[in-house]
C-alpha cells in the first residue's frame, strides 16, 4: 500500500515537474528568446560603454557627424590667415624669415588695419640681419602676440620671444591629440604648477573682444567657468561627449568645427608682399601668420580627414 505521504510527495513532483515543462515551453516561445538576447547584448554593451570599451566608436560617430557638418556660405568677417606656402619658401630661397623680412611682413599687416595679429612661428632665437627692429616692434606694438611650446616627455619645449615675454603678449600653442592622432579638443588654459598660461587662440580671442567691450567674466551658474559676453564655456569632463575617464588636464573643451574648411580667408606670403589682397582684407580683424608648406608645418588630422591624406592635415 502506498502511504497517503508518498502520494502526496509524489502529487508535488508532478506538479513541479509539470511547472518546469512549462517554464521551457515559456522559454522556448520566439518573442521570449528574442527579448532575452536583447537585454543580454543591450547589457553587455552598456557594461563595455561604462569601461571604455566602446570609445573608439563614440569617437568615430562623433567624427562622423561633424564631417557632415557645412562651412559658412560666406568667409568668417573676423578672422584672415597669412600662410607661408612651399612657394613662398622656394621664392625666398630660404627659411625660416629673417627678422628683416618678418619685421616687414608684420608692418605690412599692421598697416592694412588688423585689429590683433597672432604670430604662429617660434622666434626664440634671433635671425638676423634686422633683429633689432624686430625687439622694438615686438615691444612697441601692444597687438602683437606671440608663441611658445611647453616642454613635454618627448621634447623640451620652445620659449618666445624675449620682447614678446616681457611684454606679456605670449600664448601656448600646445594642443590635446588623441590617441588615434586627431584633433577633437581645444585648450584656453595650462598650468605648469608655477603660472597659469593662455594659449595663443584665447590671448588673440580676448583682444579682439576687448575691442567689442566683452570681457572675461566668472561663468553662470558656476563661477569658476570662463564666460565672456553672454556665453559660459564650461570645461570638459573626463566622461563628457564621446569621452570616457579621458585626461581633461587644463581647461579643455570640444572643438566646434561648423566652420568646415571654407570658414576663413587665407593669403600667401607672396600675395601679400606684393600687395596682391583686397584692400578691407585684414581690416579690423584677427590676423594669424603661420605656415601651410609641408615641410615646415606639423601636420594633425581632424574629424574631416580622420587621418587620410595628408595634405589636408591641420
Amino acid at each position: 500500500m502506498v502511504a497517503a505521504g508518498q502520494i502526496i510527495n509524489w502529487g508535488r513532483c508532478m506538479a513541479d515537474s509539470d511547472s518546469s515543462a512549462g517554464l521551457r515551453d515559456i522559454v522556448r516561445l520566439p518573442p521570449v528568446v528574442g527579448g532575452i538576447i536583447a537585454l543580454l547584448v543591450i547589457t553587455s554593451l552598456l557594461l563595455a560603454r561604462g569601461s571604455g570599451g566602446l570609445q573608439f566608436l563614440d569617437l568615430a560617430t562623433w567624427d562622423l557627424f561633424v564631417s557632415f557638418k557645412t562651412g559658412p556660405a560666406q568667409p568668417s568677417d573676423r578672422l584672415a590667415l597669412v600662410a607661408v606656402t612651399e612657394d613662398d619658401i622656394a621664392a625666398l630661397g630660404r627659411w625660416p624669415l629673417t627678422d628683416e623680412m618678418l619685421n616687414r611682413v608684420l608692418d605690412i599687416i599692421d598697416e592694412q588695419g588688423a585689429r590683433v595679429i597672432g604670430l604662429d612661428m617660434y622666434r626664440d632665437t634671433p635671425i638676423p640681419p634686422g633683429s633689432d627692429e624686430l625687439d622694438r616692434t615686438f615691444s612697441e606694438n601692444d597687438r602683437i602676440y606671440g608663441v611658445k611650446k611647453f616642454a613635454s616627455a618627448n621634447a623640451p619645449g620652445v620659449r618666445p620671444h624675449p620682447a614678446l615675454e616681457v611684454a606679456g603678449r605670449v600664448g601656448f600653442s600646445d594642443i590635446v591629440v588623441d590617441t588615434n592622432g586627431i584633433v577633437r579638443r581645444g585648450l584656453l588654459f595650462l598650468d605648469d604648477r608655477n603660472t597659469v598660461s593662455y594659449s595663443l587662440a584665447l590671448r588673440l580671442a580676448l583682444a579682439y573682444l576687448a575691442g567689442e567691450g566683452v570681457h572675461p567674466q566668472p561663468g553662470e551658474p558656476d563661477a569658476s567657468h570662463i564666460r565672456l559676453g553672454e556665453v559660459t564655456i564650461p570645461p570638459l569632463e573626463r566622461n563628457e561627449g564621446p569621452y570616457f575617464a579621458a585626461d581633461t588636464a587644463g581647461y579643455q573643451f570640444l572643438l566646434d568645427y561648423s566652420d568646415g574648411k571654407r570658414g576663413f580667408p587665407v593669403v600667401s606670403l607672396s600675395r601679400l608682399l606684393a600687395g596682391d589682397f583686397p584692400g578691407h582684407f585684414f581690416r579690423d580683424k584677427v590676423v594669424i601668420l603661420g605656415v601651410s608648406a609641408q615641410s615646415v608645418k606639423d601636420i594633425f588630422f581632424t574629424p574631416y580627414n580622420s587621418g587620410v591624406g595628408l595634405d589636408e592635415g591641420t
